[in-house]
């Protein structure tokens, strides 16, 4: 036993659920592909590609929009992106809430939030949000910076 201590390697950046999307957006525009061009796909340059599949439905818009199947083409393919979107899991939206008060660092927080916290390592500081931007807002009044400049800093403060 090594007492708990971590390999050496880097892990690979690997979600299994986001490769079993991948594979699921790759078989629906690769399936539509065909049957719109037909089985035999030779002459489809790198239709199992996803982007190429989706260039060539692209560029038959209007053939699709005439085909009694053209509805679920759009509704398998809308289907399988929302899933991709879903499985990727962006991190939400988040705003400057001020500088953490115990090490110094930025502190980052969604919007709305009455409270930030720090994500340094072992720190446990807190920004009150209400706070820093009322001290933020009066510090500016003190500062000299392009018009284009105090105004998206006061637009990030919540002041139009």
């Amino acid at each position: 036993m090594d007492g708990g201590s971590r390999s050496a390697e880097t892990p690979l950046p690997f979600n299994r659920n986001a490769s079993i999307v991948a594979d699921a957006i790759r078989s629906t525009l690769t399936a539509w592909v065909r049957v719109l061009h037909g089985d035999i796909l030779a002459d489809v340059p790198d239709a199992d590609h996803p982007d190429q599949a989706a260039a060539y439905l692209a560029d038959r818009v209007e053939t699709i929009r005439h085909r009694a199947d053209g509805g679920q083409l759009v509704d398998e393919t809308f289907a399988v992106l929302a899933e991709a979107e879903h499985v990727i899991d962006l991190p939400g939206e988040t705003m400057f809430a001020g500088h953490c008060p115990e090490c110094g660092r930025a502190v980052y927080t969604r919007p709305g939030a009455e409270i930030g916290r720090c994500r340094g390592d072992g720190c446990n500081g807190e920004v009150d949000v209400s706070d820093w931007r009322r001290m933020a807002i009066a510090s500016i009044d003190d500062m000299t910076m392009p018009a284009f400049d105090i105004a998206r800093a006061l637009t990030a403060l919540g002041q139009p």
